[in-house]
């Protein structure tokens, strides 16, 4: 593979990054939503892996794979101010382009990793580089901000660093003294060059251990500790004050996950879906490679080149299979940091790969990438950003009818920063809610609405699965006003469009957000056509829920609609 092959597979992995698909909520609600709250200031959303009690993730991997984005938005946001005399407003996909880079650039390490090895063992780097720049997980799972994207990267840098220990032979005599001799000198090369191993283990895990303490506001037990210490309490006492005060959230997540009505709450599955389902799935044809590959090695066969290499790889990807195998709960994304182990362990194979291999593997990843990278939820973030197009930037706002106010849009759809926000008046300030029904649950932070919400703010609210009779409480609470007699068809398409509260001196709106396939009773659609006018629809949307519906009508169920109550 040539450097114009590669440059050019590169750019299509940068360019990658503004697809709209949205393969799992924990690529943003782990990592970037976190990061957002604490680093931006914007609105978020915390899951219960940071609930402050018993934190099941550390702040650490958040930062590395969601630090720099953020910190480089809320200097944008800083230098709006200095230079322009307000805040830096960034659009949807501002956010979503930003936080994405940095993931892209963060694979470029892995990639990087994988030539470092092979060329260190003497292998042609060219084949499985082609190799791992074509699969779709490059330009999907690893642009993401997914925990298992980065534990990629980490361990990709791992194999890099274990690589360069010099592993050369010790010379020794040939005296009696020979054996004790290298054994001697064995055992000093080892804890040469294990100690710095060590050495960083230990100040890397004092390192997370203090940061979690200050995300998690344990500062003062901490410092109750210290005084315990020096006074010289009873072991009982300190051993209380140190569980108060140190947060050990890979403890919190082992106990979390050995406990079965836990897992139960996530999905248990059989023992064999990795195996059989979604290592195909995440591989395609090269999972078929590999489970050959790694039988023929067991039995002695298979080419001897980068030996070393590929039995080392090999092992790590095999035993990450069967460890992950044994937890009832199992996922795709899981198997994600096995990508640079199975891409080195193949490589005999892949180098003397023929065309028809190479035309199943394309086939294979350009498919899952308009799956994953386009299709899957990718409603959720053009709908995000309809709203948040729809209510900053307001303009010529005017009363059109009695309760009813309608203001231009001053934003228009893009990356570009948007124009400083209108509202209308502090007194009477725009409330948006959005109810989304049976799809991921939205990423607040997407909106970069500053966490002391001003006069213009929004709600999320995640329906999720929940049954249709809790969506349609929403449209029956609106009630049957209709002020379609005064306001045309043109003002709810181009106009935002606000009703007075009932409850407060404030103007706002209700959007039902749902996909196109979901199937609604007659009486139902009725009373959506009713109280209810669609201003938007975003497409491709494809719910694996409803993919029946979806592939018999195509054009019609595979959306998101935007319905506002009247």
């Amino acid at each position: 593979m040539d450097t114009t092959a590669y440059l050019s597979l590169a750019a299509l992995r940068l360019a990658a990054a503004v697809l709209p698909g949205y393969i799992h909520p924990d690529e943003f609600f782990q990592s970037a939503e976190i990061a957002a709250g604490s680093i931006a200031n914007y609105a978020y959303r915390s899951t219960w892996e940071f609930k402050p009690d018993a934190p099941c993730r550390s702040i650490v991997p958040v930062y590395l794979m969601s630090g720099v984005p953020m910190g480089f938005l809320r200097l944008a946001s800083a230098a709006g101010v200095y230079v322009l005399g307000q805040p830096f407003q960034p659009t949807v996909y501002t956010v979503l382009w930003v936080e994405r880079l940095w993931a892209v650039a963060l694979s470029f390490l892995v990639d990087r990793a994988v030539y470092n090895v092979l060329r260190r063992y003497n292998v042609d780097p060219r084949q499985p580089l082609l190799l791992l720049a074509t699969s779709f997980l490059s330009f999907t799972f690893m642009a993401r901000g997914f925990s298992n994207a980065l534990e990629t990267v980490l361990l990709s840098l791992a194999s890099w660093a274990l690589c360069r220990v010099d592993t050369a032979p010790v010379a020794v005599g040939k005296s009696c003294q020979a054996p004790n001799a290298g054994c001697i000198a064995r055992m000093g090369r080892f804890v040469l060059n294990i100690s710095p191993c060590i050495v960083g283990f230990v100040l890397n895990s004092l390192g997370c251990l203090a940061a979690d303490a200050v995300y998690y506001n344990r500062l003062t037990a901490l410092t109750k500790l210290g005084r315990l210490v020096i006074q010289g309490a009873p072991c009982a006492s300190l051993l209380t004050a140190l569980n108060q005060a140190v947060v050990l959230a890979p403890l919190n997540l082992l106990r979390y996950n050995t406990r079965p009505e836990n897992l139960a709450q996530h999905g248990l599955h059989p023992s064999y879906l990795h195996v059989l389902v979604n290592f195909p799935l995440l591989f395609g044809p090269l999972a078929l490679v590999f489970y050959t590959v790694t039988l023929s090695r067991l039995l002695g066969f298979g080419p001897r080149m980068g030996a070393v290499a590929v039995n080392l790889h090999m092992a790590v990807a095999t035993l990450g299979l069967v460890t992950l195998s044994a937890v009832p709960h199992q996922e795709p994304r899981f198997l994600l940091p096995m990508l640079p182990s199975v891409v080195i362990a193949t490589q005999g194979f892949v180098t003397r790969a023929g065309s028809t291999f190479w035309r199943l593997w394309l086939a294979f990843n350009a498919l899952l990438l308009i799956v994953f990278g386009v299709a899957h939820q990718g409603g959720v973030v053009p709908v995000l950003n309809y709203i948040q197009m729809s209510t900053l930037g307001h303009g010529q706002c005017a009363m059109v009818t009695d309760g009813f106010y309608r203001c231009t849009r001053g934003l228009q759809p893009g990356v570009i920063t948007p124009s400083p926000a209108v509202p209308l008046t502090e007194s009477a300030p725009v409330f948006t809610r959005a109810v989304f029904y049976r799809t991921f649950m939205p990423p607040p932070h997407l909106l970069a609405q500053p966490a002391a919400a001003g006069p213009e703010s929004f709600e999320l609210v995640d329906l999720a699965g929940r049954s249709r009779a809790e969506f349609m409480a929403y449209l029956e609470a609106a009630g049957p006003r209709d002020p379609r007699g005064h306001l045309s068809a043109d003002y709810w398409t181009h106009h935002t469009v606000y009703r007075r509260h009932t409850d407060a001196d404030r103007w706002d709106r209700t959007l039902l957000v749902y996909p196109a396939s979901t199937e609604f009773t007659a009486a139902e659609e009725r009373a959506l056509r009713e109280r209810s006018f669609r201003v938007f629809t975003a497409s491709p949307h494809v719910n694996f829920d409803d993919i029946g519906t979806v592939l018999k009508h195509p054009f019609t169920a595979a959306s998101l609609v935007v319905r506002q109550l009247y």
